[in-house]
């Protein structure tokens, strides 16, 4: 029972984990443009002193007050975050979020507002041509430019719109009623309009992540053992050629461990490839406990493991050695079976016993063979004496 709760949270949070990797281009979409936030914001700037101007009306004035403080907080935040987003350091993108959010809605409640406030005060038809043209322009605008967060974009034109509306029919005319009409019909529309333009970009965004996520995939079946989780041959001799590369000069030394259980056939053959496999998994396990921090492990294929240790010495690669040969015969639990299976390992040290990846991989096999010609369980460390004889 406590196992599967731990699989439902794991399973959650990493659902968790793809929904923020979609929620996060989406809420930086909101600030992608600041200069058509920039233009609406001017906009509303312009436009609500034009009407306090020719109202003399002290609400409209302070509405124009309102809206004008609104814009230009509005634009110094979004030219701020586009600035991060620019620059890479854009951090904590709930909070913009947030803020965004908050800005957006104040803005077009203030233009509301003030289109209802113009209706209600005023019969200069100007001022109404003026105040439902801002608020009507403003709550088409946003349903696109917004679509990134429904929430915030259908909250802006219901806000913006409905007191526009509502002014429009307490005004009485016939012309005005039939306006507040099309009007009302508009916020469901430009709703409809930025559900199915977010629900596009959502699908987008998904489409690419799960691109992102296959390519991963494929990285790491290309790179990473399937059955041990280990680094493969491909991925630790990439490692070495870049160590002993570009690093060469970061070590005075650089220790290749090449390993091979013993008589590790026998398993697989007495108590079959399953108990083989959980072998190799306990295994590889216990070198990574061994080892730690101090290097990197591969399987190299069937029983053979090459562990790379740098700026490790000939003396610590076989402290090491001799910590894995201890460790290994403690033994290990595999299913049903206790199994105690020794290993040979043979040691090369780099740049003394091999310049580059392949001449160290092949003076440490050399010492391997040395060490299962010895009778197994130990260790050896490469000499040239031995290329001699194989030679």
């Amino acid at each position: 029972m406590r196992s599967l709760g731990q699989k439902l949270l794991s399973l959650l949070a990493n659902l968790q984990a793809k929904e923020a990797d979609i929620r996060r281009p989406l809420v930086e979409s909101l600030y992608a443009s600041p200069t058509s936030l920039s233009i609406g914001a001017l906009s509303g700037f312009l436009l609500s002193v034009a009407i306090a101007h020719i109202s003399h009306d002290p609400l409209m004035t302070g509405c124009a007050i309102v809206i004008s403080a609104i814009a230009v907080a509005r634009t110094v935040s979004a030219m701020v975050y586009y600035k991060k987003l620019k620059t890479g350091v854009a951090r904590a993108y709930r909070w913009w979020e947030l803020a965004y959010e908050l800005g957006a809605w104040s803005f077009a409640a203030m233009l509301g507002i003030l289109a209802f406030v113009t209706l209600w005060r005023s019969d200069d038809p100007a001022i109404h041509m003026l105040s439902v043209s801002l608020a009507t322009g403003y709550g088409a605008g946003i349903s696109g430019r917004n679509a990134g967060r429904v929430k915030i974009a259908v909250g802006q034109t219901c806000l913006a719109l409905l007191p526009t509306v509502a002014g429009l029919w307490i005004e009485g005319h016939f012309g005005y009623r039939a306006l507040a009409v099309v009007l009302f019909v508009m916020v469901f529309a430009m709703r409809d309009i930025t559900r199915t333009t977010h629900r596009i970009v959502v699908e987008a965004l998904r489409g690419k992540q799960e691109k992102s996520l296959l390519a991963a995939k494929f990285e790491r079946l290309a790179r990473y053992d399937s059955l041990t989780g280990l680094e493969n041959r491909m991925a630790m001799q990439m490692r070495m050629r870049e160590v002993l590369g570009s690093n060469s000069a970061a070590y005075d030394a650089l220790a290749l461990l090449w390993m091979d259980l013993d008589r590790f056939k026998e398993v697989n053959d007495s108590l079959g490839h399953i108990v083989g496999d959980g072998l190799l998994r306990a295994v590889s396990e216990r070198l990574a406990h061994i080892l730690g921090d101090r290097g990197h492990i591969a399987r190299f294929g069937g029983d053979e493991f090459v562990i790379l240790c740098p700026g490790v010495d000939r003396a610590g690669a076989q402290i090491i050695a001799e910590e894995i040969l201890a460790a290994l015969q403690k033994g290990v639990r595999v299913g049903e079976h206790f199994l105690i299976n020794t290993a040979s390992i043979g040691i090369a040290i780099g740049p003394q016993d091999g310049r580059d990846a392949d001449e160290l991989m092949q003076n440490a096999d050399l010492a391997l063979y040395e060490a299962k010609g010895k009778g197994r369980n130990c260790t050896s460390s490469f000499a040239w004496s031995m290329k001699e004889r194989f030679h």
